[in-house]
Formats: C-alpha cells, structure tokens, sequence
C-alpha cells in the first residue's frame, strides 16, 4: 500500500492527515500488506512514518529520481561502500 505524498507532507502539522497516516500504516498491517509512504523529504517525516510502523520509505531524503544510467552507477557505488 503507498501513502501518498500529500499525507506524509501534512501528516505532522494536520490531525487529520496524521490519522489518516496511522490509519492505513494499522490496517495495512494487519492484513499483512507492506505499507510504502512516498514523498518523504525531511528526518522528522522518517522518524514519525517509522514510529507509526510504515514499513518503507521513499522520497527526496533518501535520493532525488535518477535516469537509468544513474540509478546503475549508484548502485555500482553503494556495492562498493563509496557511497552512504
């Protein structure tokens, strides 16, 4: 299950996004399906995400979107441990 961008970005200033958030991250587990929240761009949204138990993240925190060639070239580094 993806979360959308719209309630990460809200979900630490609007009650609403943020039970909207915890909702889907509960019944998503309980069904056994992995919950992937997307837009992450800040430390605080990846510690509030992890402490709801979302299960993945993804967004500009982690890597901004990358070209194939790219992607493969950092992949090729990060085996390599040159990269974080």
């Amino acid at each position: 299950m993806k979360l959308d961008a719209s309630f990460v970005a809200g979900a630490l200033a609007d009650p609403v996004y943020r039970t909207v958030v915890e909702a889907i991250v509960q019944i998503s587990g309980k069904l056994g399906i992995t919950t992937i929240a997307e837009g992450v761009e800040r430390p605080d949204q990846q510690d509030f995400l992890a402490q709801m138990g979302a299960d993945a993240a993804q967004g500009h925190l982690y890597s901004p979107a990358l070209s194939t060639e790219a992607l493969l070239e950092w992949l090729t580094l990060a085996e390599r441990a040159e990269i974080d």
